[in-house]
């Protein structure tokens, strides 16, 4: 299964789908959403669900996904999730 959350219009509709088929779900298409707008740079709502799954030790890819104007905050972005999957220094 993939999971695109900018298509999902309530947080908790996310979080329900995410907890509930995490076993099933292969990729998550991530990116956020205000109102009717989808595939804009991740928000705290994308960086809450990928903490959510470094812990649970998810699997699966994440995929970044972005309307054509906000392409140029991808590498970014990703940087930073990447930091978020990582384990800390010691």
């Amino acid at each position: 299964m993939t999971l695109d959350v900018s298509h999902i219009q309530k947080d908790e509709r996310v979080w329900d789908l995410l907890k509930g088929y995490k076993q099933s779900i292969l990729n998550v298409h991530l990116s956020a959403r205000d109102g009717n707008r989808q595939h804009l740079p991740i928000d705290n709502l994308c960086k809450e669900l990928v903490s959510y799954l470094v812990e649970s030790n998810w699997s699966g890819n994440v995929i970044l996904e972005y309307l054509y104007e906000y392409h140029d905050r991808l590498f970014d972005d990703l940087k930073f999730l990447r930091r978020m999957s990582l384990p800390p220094a010691h």
